[in-house]
């Protein structure tokens, strides 16, 4: 039976991985995910299909709507040598979903993002997942299109 995951146990794993080289960690989500042409419907999916709020450049949905896209980053990432997967969460914040009417669900896109990205790297090989977040003290979200127009 495998030991549980514990902070020091990850820190001893990546202390004795960066002991032997460079560790790479994945790349910049939005530009990936942007770059996929994704529509309204992508980011409501059915369960937020009548959501009253524009929901179109909050990707921190996609990990509850989309969850084949989620796992395709990790895929693009880990096989291009990424050895520490972020979660698609940088903006699972209450402050930065409130943009969208979606604080509700923030729990969520948390747990999911962990959930996802250690689901995807137990699959091909034992990864480092990363818990991707923002230090956030009061700002609106500057999520956009990737035309660089703002929602909201």
């Amino acid at each position: 039976m495998a030991s549980p995951v514990t902070h020091s146990n990850c820190r001893a794993q990546i202390n004795r991985l960066l002991a032997d080289r460079i560790l790479v960690l994945d790349g910049a989500w939005g530009t990936l995910l942007q770059s996929r042409g994704l529509e309204e419907s992508d980011f409501r999916g059915e369960r937020f299909a009548s959501h009253p709020r524009d929901l179109q450049g909050n990707y921190e949905m996609l990990t509850l709507t989309r969850p084949d896209l989620v796992e395709g980053v990790h895929q693009t990432y880990f096989a291009a040598g990424a050895d520490i997967a972020e979660t698609n969460t940088f903006n699972s914040n209450r402050v930065s979903q409130a943009d969208s009417g979606m604080e509700h669900v923030v729990a969520e896109q948390v747990v999911m993002g962990l959930r996802r990205a250690g689901h995807y790297h137990r699959k091909i090989r034992p990864r480092n997942i990363h818990h991707s977040h923002p230090v956030v003290l009061h700002h609106k979200s500057n999520t956009g299109d990737s035309d660089g127009t703002r929602r909201g």
